[in-house]
């Protein structure tokens, strides 16, 4: 028995992980109460066709990628709570690469699956981030073999692109250090057809994303509320809308509304070793530096800061590791790699301590809101619609005076069985559309 326990130890260890993640992300997803803001991407998948998603973009500053995945799943009828189980799936998937793909040391995978991303905000949460840690799984995997599969690194860049706003840095410098680099070293060691059509297919997935994102900026409303640009005159203004935007994503990974000084500090030096880790890894330390760069200039001026973004870090940074790690080693290496993280021929080695020392901040924060949806309600949405269902009659219709808060509520109703009549544009409707009638409303 002990004999086949140690030959089978890494199966075992991957197993009883896996289970134990299966088993907590399960009950937060049974136990998730859908908000407005999943809701309303559920209510469009379920409301509209493919052409009409595709028109209501401009309105929503998101990719079609996440509307599509959950379309069919909303047309066959089921209930909102199917896209959590959406994103329980990516969860899973990832943390099963994680396991079995990766050459990085058992305790950090532990720290990295428990994180509050994937036990929470990536997993329970149905909305498109969810797609996020997957795919950054899955490049640093292909990473070392993008010359094998230039078509499936350029697919899954374009996904990651279409993911969310918050991903194009990482997205387009993956592409400048691959495609860019070859074209001005004028070292293009592929089939030419191979890299041109490759690049092309990010081309176009990226080109139909900014598409998007223009419409968005001249349609969205929302974004003109949250444009925070005004009254920038000098640069103590400036900074302390900075200041503001990097308290914030140290609180949300610290899980308090106010981080104590000891917190700052750890940040500030897990920040200081990604800048020192570029002198081993110039490329994916740019690619990181200029994702947490971005992160914070897109919060500080045009955003409000989320916890969902701000984990964007925490997976950036795991990027970087597994990048560093998921090579082609020599046997000899390879078990240094695997085992023994923590040492100087490791080109991760500071990065590694970085991330160490933001998934130890996160913990509590992660397992705080996991205890907290399970025994709590996220939204009333659930409450109110089971209200509703209960007490008033079939096709009657219900007046929502709300800018935003009602979507919950539609989503968790049967289709078609209720009409909502919304007040504020005078129209009915199930989902918000974030135009100039929205915005007048939410400014009275």
């Amino acid at each position: 028995m002990k004999e086949f326990i140690y030959k089978n130890r890494e199966k075992i260890f991957n197993i009883i992980v896996l289970i134990i993640y299966i088993i907590i992300t399960g009950a937060v997803c049974i136990n998730h109460e859908n908000y407005e803001n999943e809701a309303q991407s559920f209510l469009l998948a379920r409301d509209l066709s493919i052409p009409q998603i595709i028109s209501q973009l401009k309105y929503e500053g998101h990719s079609f990628l996440w509307y599509f995945v959950i379309f069919p799943f909303a047309k066959l009828g089921l209930p909102i709570q199917s896209q959590n189980f959406i994103s329980w799936a990516f969860g899973i998937a990832t943390v099963v690469l994680i396991l079995k793909k990766t050459n990085i040391n058992k305790f950090l995978k532990v720290l990295i699956i428990f994180s509050s991303g994937l036990l929470y905000f990536y997993t329970a949460i149905a909305r498109t981030y969810a797609m996020i840690p997957l795919l950054l799984v899955l490049i640093s995997i292909i990473y070392e073999k993008r010359d094998k599969h230039p078509y499936i690194f350029a697919i899954l860049l374009a996904l990651l692109a279409n993911t969310h706003l918050i991903m194009i840095p990482t997205a387009v410098l993956l592409a400048v250090f691959y495609w860019g680099k070859k074209i001005i070293q004028k070292n293009i060691n592929i089939n030419k057809k191979d890299f041109f059509l490759s690049l092309l297919i990010f081309i176009v997935g990226l080109t139909l994303f900014c598409i998007i994102i223009v419409l968005s900026i001249t349609n969205m409303e929302l974004v003109n509320n949250n444009i925070k640009v005004d009254g920038i005159d000098n640069f103590n203004v400036l900074y302390n809308k900075f200041n503001v935007a990097v308290t914030s994503f140290i609180d949300f990974l610290w899980g308090e509304p106010s981080s104590p000084t000891h917190v700052y500090i750890l940040f500030g030096v897990a920040m200081l070793l990604c800048v020192i880790g570029l002198k081993d890894d110039f490329e994916q330390g740019i690619i990181f530096l200029a994702q947490f760069a971005f992160t914070i200039i897109i919060h500080s001026l045009f955003w409000i800061t989320i916890s969902e973004r701000v984990i964007i870090i925490i997976y950036t940074l795991m990027f970087w590791v597994l990048n560093s790690t998921n090579k082609d080693l020599s046997k000899e290496n390879q078990k240094t790699s695997k085992y023994d993280f923590l040492v100087s021929k490791n080109k991760a080695f500071f990065p590694t301590v970085a991330l160490i020392i933001l998934l130890g901040m996160n913990a509590y924060a992660g397992y705080k809101i996991v205890y907290d949806d399970i025994n709590g309600n996220y939204s009333l949405g659930k409450e109110f619609a089971e209200y509703i269902n209960e007490n008033i009659k079939e096709k009657t219709t219900i007046l929502c005076s709300f800018n935003t808060q009602y979507q919950p509520i539609v989503a968790y109703l049967p289709k078609d069985k209720y009409k909502f009549y919304l007040t504020g544009p005078q129209r009915e409707a199930t989902f918000v559309t974030w135009d100039k009638t929205w915005n007048e409303m939410a400014k009275k």
